[in-house]
């Protein structure tokens, strides 16, 4: 049996999308899984012993990928590429554009919601590295001499959440604050972006591939993230499990961002996260310094908890399929409260109650009206 399971990007949500491949694995002994994935987030998933075959896809970073238009004419090209019917089943696992019924709130969850059948196997995100990876990464602490410091962070600097105040302008600021304060602490900025050399215990990771984080993690103390890709990549079952200060905002946005909220959901342990709403880097600094002397107690004293705006779900409001994706959302709606609860006060936030509005307006007023008068022009 031939099965192709199309979950093109991004980093965070392919790393969160692992398991679904083992689960099909399961589900059908002895099929051939091909993935089809965007080039640029492939590496998530080489050298994973669920996946038989990766279709790498080329998107330009502007392309839509997540538009209806764009999907159906990717469809197309499963044809093209490999032939009619040479899948037997094809699985979209992507909660973009198909599958915004299933959304809840948080990205892990409604992935696996997409999947139509019950997930029995573990939810850890299953990364494998190949040898020559993990000598890259010694060879790596070697030469900065990891080994020395009680303390080694990993800094996701540049997360792609959009519910982190992270950069890194604003993570350069930070490290050097922590590394002023302690001697005992280096820190490794993991980011696209050159570092600049402002302090000897403050190095780049840029000659490190994004997966090498995975091995990594075992030559460091402490994570300081925003809930995006690298995060993630530590939860995988080949990571070190290690404290982390998760910077997060809560906002009204298409996804939630909450580590703990999400660990909790399923049954994890998450005594070793701590998340804040914090975004003055003087606090930043003194309750990432607090966490270093003693978590568990840092932990009582900052940790935030978090859960989505009811709200959020008009998000994912099923517009690209129309009046029936748009009548049809109500079941995004129930799979929301059936996934965080239903307060009554929840209907009067002021501030989400206006940015909904506004979502409201752009998905059925600005962008219906775009495409109106862009479909009359000669």
């Amino acid at each position: 049996m031939k099965i192709l399971m199309i979950h093109l990007g991004a980093y965070g949500d392919c790393i969160l999308a692992t398991p679904l491949a083992r689960q099909i694995k399961t589900d059908y002994p002895g099929a051939h899984l091909t993935w089809a994935i965007a080039t640029r987030y492939a590496s998530a998933i080489e050298n994973n012993p669920d996946v038989d075959d990766i279709w790498k896809v080329d998107i330009q970073p502007s392309e839509p990928f997540l538009s209806l238009s764009w999907r159906n004419q990717f469809l197309k090209t499963i044809d093209a590429k490999y032939g009619p019917d040479y899948f037997d089943i094809v699985f979209d696992t992507m909660i973009h554009p198909n599958n915004r019924g299933h959304f809840d709130g948080t990205i892990r969850s409604s992935t696996l919601a997409n999947y139509p059948r019950p997930i029995t196997v573990p939810i850890a995100p299953i990364i494998r590295l190949h040898e020559s990876e993990y000598a890259h990464v010694r060879a790596f602490a070697e030469t900065h001499a990891l080994d020395q410091f009680r303390h080694v962070i990993l800094f996701e600097s540049t997360p792609g959440s959009n519910q982190s105040v992270l950069n890194l302008e604003l993570g350069m600021k930070l490290a050097k604050a922590i590394v002023d304060r302690r001697e005992d602490t280096i820190i490794i900025i993991s980011t696209y972006k050159p570092v600049p050399a402002i302090h000897p215990r403050i190095i780049g990771a840029d000659t490190l591939s994004f997966r090498e984080n995975v091995a990594l993690s075992h030559f460091c103390t402490f994570l300081i993230g925003g809930s995006s890709g690298l995060s993630w990549l530590l939860t995988s079952d080949c990571a070190k499990k290690i404290p982390t200060v998760q910077f997060l905002t809560r906002q009204l946005s298409s996804g939630f961002a909450s580590m703990v909220y999400d660990f909790t959901y399923f049954g994890l342990s998450t005594e070793h996260i701590l998340e804040s709403q914090t975004t003055h880097p003087a606090d930043m600094a003194t309750l990432v310094l607090s966490a270093l002397d003693d978590f568990p107690h840092a932990r009582k004293r900052y940790h935030e908890t978090l859960r989505p705006y009811f709200w959020n779900w008009l998000y994912f409001v099923d517009w690209p399929h129309g009046i029936k994706g748009i009548f049809l959302s109500y079941r995004t709606m129930f799979a929301f409260i059936r996934r965080n609860g239903f307060r009554i006060r929840d209907l009067f936030e002021l501030w989400p109650i206006l940015s909904a509005l506004c979502v409201a307006w752009n998905m059925f007023v600005v962008q219906p009206l775009s495409r109106f008068f862009q479909g009359g022009r000669p």
